[in-house]
């Protein structure tokens, strides 16, 4: 099967021949079945090849090779000039690998692995944060263990408050002097909750993390003027080369202020077509609400669905356009093509900047904080207080005389 993608006898040698040789068949079959590329199953051939013979140099059978083996491949090879591997790509093949019966040995868990597994489960159970902000605040906990020795766990109950300040001003020195910088302070203070919900440490602890000054509504949020908005629509409506997919992204984001995670989650079953309402579930706080669905964004969804949407057993409402055709994860690099389609560029602009322009524009137009919020799926009032000072005419009306008259 694999002299479908080689022809050269030296490489159809070497693959013939090597420890992968028995599994590359059934590797090439799984992935012509999901519709792959062959561009890209000739890349997973490859990448397979270069695992087993990896594995054979490091003395390690197939038989008891684990992810941690995988985990080390990858990393020394995204090290050389010509051998960096896709990350996104290699899961995928060790499970295919999997399901024929390698790389499947137990790993040999650390006392620091089994004590991040239980600080993952306190952040996703107590606190309900999602996957994404875990994974954040692990990484910090994971590089205080980096200082430990060999990684190990500390004993807490031993932990002084000078250290932990260190660490926290040691992460903090390395950022930029934005609103980053409050990422290590808010994931030292949930990695001291979670110590002080298992008794092991006093709360008081988180004391010792070093208070940021940062004045509420201090900044103003990045819209887009009216007139940059209506460029966007422009190029969603008359740009024959934009697909019905990304047009009718945009035009949920641009109309509805809806989150570039929220279009992405979208399901099939969100969209009531006889009332004319979308159902958002999957937002930033979990909250649900219901939006009338605006009748441009509606078209280009039914028109997406009927002209451009591959037939899939997948119920997410957009989906990648190459095989295989499941959920796609990239609507904030889609809205920024659309936004430099339309002549807006800049470092932070982004999908985002739609929902602080629809909120903007709510407002100005006479809606109160509770139907933004409501629009927006905020929970709390002083999260969407921040754009009452984007209203100039109403600032207008209570703005003091300067003293001593107009400068």
């Amino acid at each position: 099967m694999i002299e479908n993608y080689f022809c050269h006898p030296f490489v159809l040698s070497r693959l013939r021949n090597g420890p992968m040789a028995p599994y590359l068949p059934g590797l090439v079959h799984t992935l012509e079945e999901q519709r792959f590329q062959r561009r890209i199953i000739r890349r997973s051939i490859r990448t397979a090849d270069a695992l087993g013979q990896w594995l054979r140099l490091q003395g390690v059978p197939l038989a008891e090779a684990n992810g941690s083996h995988v985990k080390a491949f990858v990393m020394e090879r995204s090290h050389t000039p010509y051998g960096r591997l896709r990350a996104s790509g290699v899961p995928r093949i060790v499970r295919v690998l999997q399901a024929q019966g390698i790389l499947n040995a137990p790993e040999t868990r650390t006392e620091a692995d089994r004590w991040l597994q239980c600080l993952d489960e306190h952040l996703a159970q107590v606190q309900g944060l999602c996957p994404d902000v875990r994974e954040n605040y692990l990484r910090y906990a994971r590089r205080f263990l980096a200082l430990r020795p060999d990684g190990a766990v500390p004993d807490w109950t031993n932990v002084k408050a000078d250290e932990i300040q260190s660490f926290v001003q040691s992460e903090m020195e390395k950022m930029a002097p934005t609103s980053s910088r409050r990422q290590p302070v808010t994931a030292m203070r949930a990695l001291i909750r979670f110590l002080a919900a298992e008794g092991i440490v006093s709360p008081n602890l988180a004391r010792a993390i070093p208070v940021i000054r940062d004045w509420k509504h201090a900044t103003l949020p990045k819209y887009f003027s009216a007139e940059q908005l209506n460029r966007v629509l422009t190029v969603c409506r008359d740009d024959s080369a934009l697909s019905f997919r990304n047009r009718a992204m945009v035009l949920l984001m641009a109309r509805l202020g809806m989150r570039s995670c929220e279009v992405r989650q979208l399901q099939l079953e969100d969209i009531d077509w006889a009332a004319g309402v979308i159902r958002v579930h999957l937002g930033k706080s979990r909250y649900e609400r219901s939006l009338p669905l605006p009748e441009d964004a509606g078209t280009a969804i039914v028109s997406y669905l009927r002209k451009e949407r591959q037939p899939c057993s997948n119920r997410t409402i957009f989906l990648r356009t190459v095989p295989p055709f499941g959920p796609m994860h990239e609507v904030w690099t889609i809205a920024k093509r659309v936004l430099k389609k339309a002549g807006i560029t800049g470092v932070r602009v982004g999908a985002h900047h739609f929902r602080h322009t629809a909120a903007t524009q709510m407002v100005r137009q006479g809606a109160s904080f509770k139907e933004v919020a409501d629009v927006l799926g905020h929970r709390s009032l002083e999260t969407t207080a921040i754009y009452a000072k984007l209203d100039a005419h109403c600032l207008a009306q209570v703005a003091l005389p300067w003293p001593g008259g107009a400068q």
